[in-house]
Parts: structure tokens; sequence; C-alpha cells
């Protein structure tokens, strides 16, 4: 019974499969003309700043990596379990935030400006 709830579909998505598809009324220069004309401006400047931020953040959050087991260890010394959970979560959140950083420079690699020519 629990288990059908929860990997069943819910209400909303039944009532949209029932419904017709029917797409979207809007030009493309409609919704660009609702994008600020400031985000289509092209800045070097910011670009390299984005750039050096992730770097250091990356850099940053791997030097904080080599706290996890002595502060864990300080602050759960008789409890393992503990130790264990805490220590999964912080290595968890670690990942977490490596991956955001990594999926910006995975979109960087795909830049015309970073592509060798020998890959063409």
């Amino acid at each position: 019974m629990f288990l059908s709830w929860f990997i069943g579909n819910s209400k909303e998505y039944t009532e949209r499969l029932h419904k017709p598809f029917v797409p979207s009324t809007f030009t493309l220069k409609e919704l660009r003309d609702a994008v600020p004309k400031e985000a289509f401006k092209k800045s070097t400047v910011k670009g390299f700043y984005y750039l050096f931020r992730d770097i250091a953040f990356c850099v940053l959050f791997l030097w904080m990596t080599t706290f996890i087991e002595p502060t864990v260890r300080g602050l759960f010394p008789n409890k393992p379990l503990v130790a264990f959970g805490a220590k999964w979560l912080l290595w968890a959140g670690y990942w977490w935030i490596q991956s955001l950083l990594g999926a910006g420079f995975w979109i960087l690699g795909g830049s015309p400006l970073f592509q060798s020519p020998y890959l063409r």
C-alpha cells in the first residue's frame, strides 16, 4: 500500500495524461524581448571573474575536506555510528558542491574559446 503511493503516479500527472498537448503560442522573439538587455551584453572581465571565483571555490572546498576526518573524530570520539553519519553528510555536501562547480567547468569546455583545433 505505502510503496504504491510512493512510486505511483501523482494526481496531477494522471490528469495531464488525459489532456491533449497544446504547444506554447509565444514566439522566440517574444521570449527574447522578455529577457533584460543587460543579459545579452558580453563582458570578458566578468567572465574571467566568474572563472577564477569558481576555481578559488574548488580549491577552498578541497582544502576544507582535509578537516573532515579530524573534526568528526574530535566531535564524536566515542560514538562511531554518529561519526560515520556526520562524515557521510559532510562528504555528501562536498560532492554536491563540487559537482555544481564541475558542471560549470563542463559547460565551459564546450565554449569555442577552449576547444582544441585538433579535436575538430
